[in-house]
């Protein structure tokens, strides 16, 4: 079995599995997807040995199941093998929690409250910044959870998900008629729904972008604030915004646009918030590294609301699609993960 022992060793976990082994090394261009080419990169340079793994089958008891990087150009050459788990000082992990004492980012207890809506509203709440919510599974009194949404409109959300998937938004008898029909199954939330109009006062980084909110608030097209947050580096917390625009159409953002904002336009209310949410749920867990998502949308009254926490692996930015955002975002997770690797998680 093999061991590293001179180096930090940080582990990329991918869902998937490892079907063929050809020889002893391959190449795998799907590496090159969400920025994890410029990861690996990023983490060789600082110092690391990076060890990729793919599905929870690869992880047993006592080791895993991977390849060690030993190149990285048009793909990724891996060495494969078994390495004990205890060699690995922290996994970037995007599929299930592996469990098992692996040390994982984001780890499970910080996946806990920010994979099931529930309980992120529930945290929010206690932080005073959750909207008017109410918990509904099928066959419950769905009155009751409607008298608790002060508004008409509503939007009616499984407790897990993506990108959308599931919602339904409509006035209280509209979704009621849905319900009705639907032959529901699992838990749901209803929420006060809110519309995610353009946001006001956020400028393009430069005059492309600006003409980017410009043509969306011209034909008000829903739009979200992300907040990338990146743990705490040395005294200040690190975070990253940027814009996120639905397509024409659809107010709902499962595929949405980037727009690349100047960072000085956020709102100093907005920024404080998105600190005291990770370092909230940093104390809340114990947790001292978390790698977050938020996404914020804008109130009648101009104040910013944040509307769900993403922990999984939070999408960074493509290379392709913006290499100076893409090259903050990359340098702020190396970063985190050599932390982690040193301090733990």
């Amino acid at each position: 079995m093999n061991s590293t022992e001179s180096r930090l060793l940080v582990g990329l976990h991918l869902p998937g599995t490892y079907t063929e082994y050809p020889g002893d090394s391959f190449v795998d261009i799907r590496l090159d997807k969400w920025g994890r080419a410029a990861l690996i990169h990023g983490l060789l340079e600082a110092g690391a040995e990076v060890l990729v793994s793919r599905g929870n089958e690869a992880f047993t008891e006592t080791d895993v199941l991977g390849g060690i990087v030993k190149s990285v150009g048009d793909g990724v050459e891996l060495s494969l093998g078994r390495w004990e788990k205890g060699s690995v000082n922290v996994v970037r992990n995007i599929t299930a929690v592996i469990g098992g004492g692996v040390p994982e980012m984001n780890h499970p207890k910080v996946r806990k409250i920010a994979s099931d809506k529930l309980n992120t509203n529930i945290f929010l709440r206690e932080l005073g910044l959750a909207k008017p919510f109410a918990p509904w599974s099928p066959g419950e009194d769905l009155s009751a959870a409607f008298d608790v949404i002060p508004d008409d409109e509503v939007a009616l959300k499984p407790t897990s998900g993506k990108r959308g998937q599931g919602v339904v938004l409509g006035t209280k008898a509209e979704v009621a008629a849905y319900i009705s029909g639907a032959g529901l199954t699992g838990a749901f939330l209803i929420e006060q729904r809110l519309r995610t109009k353009p946001l006001e006062g956020l400028r393009g980084r430069d005059p492309v972008e600006q003409e980017k909110i410009k043509a969306a608030r011209s034909v008000g097209l829903a739009s979200e604030l992300r907040a990338y947050t990146f743990g705490v580096d040395g005294a200040e917390q690190s975070n990253h915004f940027v814009l996120r625009v639905a397509k024409p159409g659809t107010e709902k953002l499962g595929d949405d646009e980037w727009v690349y904002i100047d960072q000085a336009s956020v709102p100093e209310e907005t920024r404080s918030s998105a600190r005291a949410i990770d370092m909230a749920l940093q104390q809340k867990t114990g947790v001292r590294e978390t790698h977050l998502a938020i996404d914020w949308t804008e109130l009648d009254s101009g104040l910013y609301v944040p509307m769900e926490i993403n922990a999984g692996e939070p999408q960074l930015v493509y290379k392709e699609d913006d290499p100076s955002t893409a090259a903050v975002h990359v340098d702020r997770v190396v970063k985190q993960l050599m932390r982690a690797a040193v301090h733990g998680v």
